[in-house]
Order: structure tokens, then sequence, then C-alpha cells
């Protein structure tokens, strides 16, 4: 997991991407919203451009089932931002060591890394679980009732003081058949009929509005962690948090292809000449 999140970045830069240059996403079912191809990105991914928690799982689920393992998809809901909840992707790999056992991976997350998979037999068995330091914070998973909550704490800027715990989502450990390999499709609705929050029109538009007019990336290289949010800029070295804000696009371009020289510097300044200009007071 730490290797992968390493070589592949969350960035959601690939989703608006993709969709200028390939169109909107043919859907399985035209009545369905929540059907997304994403073989055409997936190759992105494996190029280490990044993508999405929902990419990066697929990209996960595929080759852990290519080795032999069961795994599937899941999806969580998050609680960091009340009245932002939004879906999240996980994998949940079943009947490693025995029968009936079942970890969860999360490559795909901007909030909290984690690196490595959580044995949820044992967070069954002591209600909780520490899981210990990730890059730039801590992480732990607790059980109640029928749901597992996985909780995040961050540090200050000289890694001293840690914040106070929060929930960043819930999740009941099931498997969702909603990866066709095959076909390479996502289909969203099995988990709308579970679901345990109510997704109404307005809030799926204003979770859109968040992504189509926010620029996340996040990644490890060199060994460190790395953030991108907007036009500001955190390095988690291992004195310290470094903060920098641009100025302007070309500095945050120069400060991208520095820490990811393997992102395609044409599709970027795409990107930015066209996202810059319409977001530049939030930037």
């Amino acid at each position: 997991l730490a290797s992968l999140q390493e070589h592949c970045p969350f960035t959601n830069l690939w989703d608006t991407l993709m969709e200028k240059e390939f169109g909107p996403p043919p859907l399985k079912d035209p009545t369905n919203p929540f059907v997304k191809l994403i073989g055409d990105r997936m190759k992105y991914v494996l190029a280490g451009y990044g993508g999405t928690c929902i990419t990066l799982a697929a990209l996960t689920c595929s080759l852990l089932n290519a080795l032999g393992y069961q795994s599937q998809l899941s999806l969580t809901i998050t609680h960091n931002k009340p009245g932002m909840e939004m879906m999240h992707a996980i994998v949940i790999v079943t009947n490693v060591s025995s029968n009936g056992d079942a970890f969860m991976l999360d490559p795909g997350s901007r909030i909290s890394p984690i690196f490595q998979a959580v044995p949820l037999r044992e967070v069954d068995k002591h209600g909780n679980l520490f899981l210990g330091r990730s890059a730039f914070c801590d992480n732990k998973v607790v059980k109640v009732g029928d749901l597992y909550q996985r909780y995040f704490r961050t540090y200050d800027s000289s890694y001293e003081l840690p914040s106070d715990w929060q929930m960043f989502y819930d999740f009941d450990g099931k498997p969702l058949e909603i990866y066709n390999e095959i076909e390479r499709t996502i289909d969203y609705t099995p988990y709308f009929r579970l679901s345990r929050y109510t997704f109404e029109l307005n809030h799926l538009k204003k979770i859109n509005k968040f992504w189509s007019s926010s620029f996340t990336l996040v990644g490890f290289p060199r060994g460190i962690a790395v953030r991108f949010l907007n036009k500001k800029l955190f390095i988690y070295e291992r004195n310290g948090i470094k903060k920098i804000e641009f100025k302007n696009r070309n500095d945050q371009i120069q400060a991208l292809t520095f820490y990811f020289p393997q992102l395609p510097h044409g599709k970027i300044l795409q990107f930015f000449h066209s996202f810059w200009p319409i977001n530049e007071s939030k930037l």
C-alpha cells in the first residue's frame, strides 16, 4: 500500500481532464447517473498520474485479484464534514489466512493515508484497533454496533501536538459487487439501496460543485508526504511541516512537476489555464 500510494497519488485532476478529453463517460444504464466507465482513466493511474479513491481502489482490487486474493470494492460514508457526506471507496479482502477473515484497505485517502491492511477480526475482538502513524496522521478503527468507524488525528507543524480524534467514515465491512472487471464499470446502485444516508439531488450537486472547483493532490514522493490543496502546498518533512502559498499558476505547476515528474506537463498546463482564472479568488 505504501508503494502504491508513493507512485500513484490521490488527485481529482484527471477526473476533470478526462471528461474534457473523452467527453462524458458512457453509462451502462442511461437512467442511472452513478455508473462510470473508468477503463480509460486506469491507464493514467498505472502511469503514475494518480486518481480518486474509486480508481485507486479499483486498481488495488484488480491487482490483488490477479495475485489470487479474494477482494472486492466497498463504499463508505464520510463524516469529517457534516453536510458534505460523501461516498468513499475502499477494498475488502476476505479469506486471506483463514476462512471468514476480512481485511480493509484504503489506497485512496486524501485526508488521512493508511499504509496497512486493517484486520477487521481484530477490531471485532477488541472493539477498537490503534493503527499508529501513517505520514502526517494517526489512525484507528472502532466497532460500534454493526458498523466500523475509522478515526484520524493530525499533528501541528512541529509534530508534537496531535489534534482531537475525528471520525473520517463508517462502513459495514461487507464487499459490494460494484466493479465489473470485464466491462470495467462501476455501479453504485447497490450501495444507494443499502446506504445509511439519503443522498438527495441537492446534496449531490453540492458535492459535485466542490470537486469541480477544488484542486487536491496528495502523494508520497521521496519518502515524504506532499499535499496540494488549491493554491497551497504542505510538505511533511521529518522535522516539521512546511507550508507554501503559490502566487501564480506557473509556480504551482513547477512544484507539481518537481515532486511528481511522471505527471504530463502539457496536460497540467491545460488544466490550470482553464481552472486557475475561474477559481483564482479561492485558489
